[in-house]
Parts: C-alpha cells; sequence; structure tokens
C-alpha cells in the first residue's frame, strides 16, 4: 500500500469536519441536561406534526350595542318640508351631496317611494355622522301620499356602505277596540273636513274616507253640502291599557244629496260596498286636492289670453303653488317636457283607451318611460307656459277623444271574487250590523260630532 493511501486512513477527517461534529455532540449534551428529570405521561401530545387544527376565537358581535352606539354619535337635524321641496332641493340645502341621493334612491324601493310621494309639512329626521355625511333618514307614516305605511310607522334608511342604503319600518303592536263617530255637515262649518274633526275624527281618518273610499263616488270639493251626513266604525288603539290614538277606518255610511253611500275595509285594506264591488275605480276623480275649480270643461269658452273662442279641454284646478299633482291611475309617461303654451307638462298614457295630461306645473317629478301607480305624485301646481295665473289644467281622453274629466264615466276597478268575496261579505254583514246597533243607541239625541264611549273589541 502506497504512502498516500496510508496517509488517508491514519488521519481520518479533516479538521473542519471534526469541529462539526464536536460543536454538534456538545449541543446535543447541552439540551440532555435542559430536559426535566420527568418524561411527560402517555398521551401528554396530541397534536399530530403536519395536521391542521381548528381554533376557537371569541369576538363580541353585539350589533344592536353597534347600531346604538353608532346612532347616539349622530347629529340630528329636523327638516320639516316646504311647498315646492323635493328631495333633490332638501339634499342641496342641507349640503348631502346629489350623488349620494342618486345612490340612496337607487339602492332602497321606501327611499323611491319617499321621493315620489313626500308631502308639504312632512317632518324628516336626517342622521350625520362626525363628517357631516347622511349616515341615516328617519321619517314617520303620516303624511305621505300613497297606502304603503300605516301612520305610527317608523321608517329608518341606513347607509351601509359607500354608495349603498337598506331601510326598514318599524310597525308599534297594539291591541284594537272599535268605536262610532258621527257628524253632520252644518252651515258655518269647513263642511266635510269640519264636521269630521268636530267629530273627533284626525286628518288620517278623514284622509282614508275622503282619497281611499269616496274619492272615485264624491267630488269632496264640489258635491258636499250643508245636511250631509256620516257615521264611521273606527280603530282605537290600546297599549296596556292606554288609550293611543286612532287606528284605521274600518266601515263609513255617508249619506250625500240624499243618497247613501257604504263602503267597508277588506282584509286586503281596499274599500267595496256591502256586494263586493270595489269602490276605487280605475281612475281617481281629481289628480290633487284642490281650492277650487277656476274654468270647468267647455267646448266653447273665451280665452282669457287670447280672447278668443276656442275649446277648453278640461278642467282648471286652483290651489296653493308646489301643491303634490297625483296620477289619477296606473299607467306610463310618455311625455314629461316643457313648452312655451303648456310649461311644464306630463301626459301618461294608461292604457290603449285612456290618456291623461296635467299642464302648468312648476316641477316635473317623473321622467319619459317612468311606470306610476295611481296616487303617485307626478309633479308640482304652478304657473308656467301661457297663464293669467297658477292653477293645474287637466284632461281626459278617452279613445283619443277629450271628455269631461269631472262627469265622465270611469271604470271600476277589480272586485272580489270566490273565496275572497264569500270571506269579504260576512265581514261586511257584520261591520253592518255594528254601524246599526251603534246608530240605533243614539237615534234619539242630538249628538252630531260626539264620541260614543262603548267601544267594541275587534
Amino acid at each position: 500500500m502506497d504512502q498516500s493511501r496510508k496517509r488517508t486512513q491514519s488521519n481520518g477527517l479533516p479538521k473542519w469536519a471534526k469541529g462539526v461534529v464536536i460543536g454538534g455532540a456538545s449541543l446535543v449534551i447541552l439540551g440532555a441536561m435542559l430536559l426535566p428529570d420527568d418524561a411527560p405521561p402517555q398521551g401528554y401530545y396530541t397534536h399530530v406534526l403536519g395536521q391542521a387544527y381548528p381554533t376557537e376565537i371569541s369576538v363580541t358581535t353585539d350589533l344592536s350595542a353597534l347600531e346604538a352606539t353608532t346612532s347616539n354619535e349622530l347629529k340630528w337635524v329636523e327638516h320639516t318640508v316646504a311647498g315646492g321641496e323635493t328631495l333633490s332641493t332638501i339634499f342641496d340645502q342641507m349640503d348631502l351631496g346629489y350623488s349620494n341621493l342618486l345612490n340612496m334612491l337607487a339602492s332602497d324601493e321606501n327611499a323611491k317611494f319617499l321621493e315620489h310621494n313626500l308631502r308639504p309639512n312632512k317632518t324628516l329626521l336626517f342622521g350625520l355622522d362626525k363628517d357631516g355625511q347622511l349616515a341615516q333618514l328617519k321619517y314617520d307614516g303620516k303624511m305621505l301620499g300613497g297606502s304603503k305605511y300605516q301612520s305610527d310607522d317608523v321608517i329608518t334608511i341606513t347607509r351601509t356602505g359607500r354608495s349603498t342604503y337598506t331601510s326598514n319600518i318599524d310597525r308599534p303592536e297594539y291591541e284594537y277596540t272599535v268605536n262610532f263617530y258621527e257628524g253632520t255637515v252644518v252651515e258655518g262649518g269647513m263642511f266635510f273636513l269640519g264636521a269630521g274633526y268636530a267629530a273627533g275624527l284626525n286628518k288620517s281618518q278623514l284622509d282614508e274616507i275622503s282619497d281611499k273610499a269616496f274619492a272615485w263616488d264624491i267630488d269632496f270639493a264640489k258635491d258636499i253640502q250643508i245636511g250631509d251626513s256620516f257615521r264611521v266604525l273606527v280603530q282605537e288603539k290600546w297599549s296596556d291599557g292606554e288609550f293611543k290614538g286612532l287606528g284605521e277606518v274600518l266601515a263609513i255610511e255617508f249619506d250625500n244629496y240624499g243618497t247613501t253611500l257604504t263602503a267597508i275595509k277588506a282584509e286586503n285594506g281596499g274599500f267595496y260596498d256591502e256586494k263586493g264591488r270595489a269602490m276605487q275605480k280605475a281612475f281617481l276623480r281629481a289628480p290633487l286636492d284642490f281650492r277650487r275649480v277656476s274654468s270647468n270643461f267647455n267646448p266653447r269658452r273665451l280665452h282669457p289670453v287670447t280672447g278668443q273662442v276656442r275649446p277648453h279641454r278640461g278642467t282648471d284646478y286652483v290651489a296653493p303653488v308646489g301643491t303634490d299633482i297625483w296620477s289619477v291611475g296606473s299607467g306610463i309617461v310618455y311625455k314629461s317636457a316643457y313648452n312655451q303654451y303648456n310649461g311644464n307638462y306630463v301626459f301618461i298614457r294608461h292604457n290603449d283607451t285612456y290618456v291623461t295630461k296635467y299642464l302648468h306645473l312648476s316641477k316635473r317629478l317623473v321622467s319619459q318611460g317612468d311606470r306610476v301607480e295611481q296616487g303617485d305624485v307626478i309633479g308640482r301646481l304652478g304657473g308656467t307656459g301661457r297663464v293669467t295665473g297658477p292653477h293645474l289644467h287637466y284632461e281626459f281622453v278617452v279613445n283619443g277623444v277629450h271628455q269631461n274629466p269631472r262627469t265622465v264615466d270611469l271604470p271600476k276597478a277589480i272586485s272580489l271574487e270566490d273565496e275572497d268575496l264569500t270571506n269579504y261579505l260576512k265581514l261586511a254583514k257584520e261591520r253592518v250590523a255594528q254601524l246599526q246597533a251603534f246608530d240605533k243607541l243614539h237615534e234619539d239625541e242630538d249628538n252630531s260630532g260626539s264620541l260614543v264611549n262603548s267601544a267594541l273589541p275587534m
């Protein structure tokens, strides 16, 4: 064996490798010295290396507490709607940003309903965050057009993101009883309105009677006469034995011009006569709450501006500037524009037969192509175009021929049928019996407008 081979065997590992071995051995010895004297019991280590295990983390998610804190931190600003105001003008006044309004209207149905049914004197509560931006909008169901809400409902619209909003409706729970109210229109009073207030009713019940029960049969601005009378069944609301106010109208008998009209509220919220025929017709008789008629439908009227004899193909209604103008029926807006004669105007096509036209508006609240429902606010009364003063010019067209809006026969809405009709007729019989029982108790008393305190359970 040569010398080089011998040298390799005798020398073993190189010096650097020997150092590594010695160091590693030292660490092993040191680790052994630090271990506890006693080994852990069997089963002490329960996890296997390389396997994933779930870990429970306790997180507080009391959203109600969070919302309450957020609500308390908001600055609340109250705004009472003035005549002619819209959500757009209100947002502009409060510097809330038009884009925020558009986002709210685009993402929430209650916001869109509020925009189209906002009325003067309505109170809105705006909740602003620390940066002055809208976080919440609150309002109740009072003084709004349409029939979406009850008067005691509280609607809250909340911003949920940079450009998104959602809403909820808080409806209080009550116990209900039925009570009887009656009144007679007397000379020197405010006709139906005055008689209703004298009877102890409030605006909510009077609106139900005039706008929902008999709006299609009685012109409350022109047809009410001294001596007309009414008898009404109304809900009374109670909570823990305390009277909380009046609720919905359940049934009405109205003597007008010597004719007695009866309307009873069904479970679906609509009013029907004793045979189940809808009180509601396909069209409202008038498109606004007006003070007087300044010019009737007249085929040969002397025009007040031009002095020429020309057909007046509609009815002119006088009311304060900014008064809400309603769509008299459901349909599609096929024109919403301005010209020098009509001013701001809206035309609505209800079907192949009926078209209605609304002229001289101060503001249009719908656009061409919009779908509208009966009672939706489509504009505000004004004096734009060729006029001598502010008013609404309203036209009713049937198969292309102008008709007198105040006398034209209006088609009925769909009446009850089948099981709905059977259930309604049973309810109607009970309501009529209640009206007669209350009336009999006071037939010998001169108690027009008095409140009967003998309430019945619902």
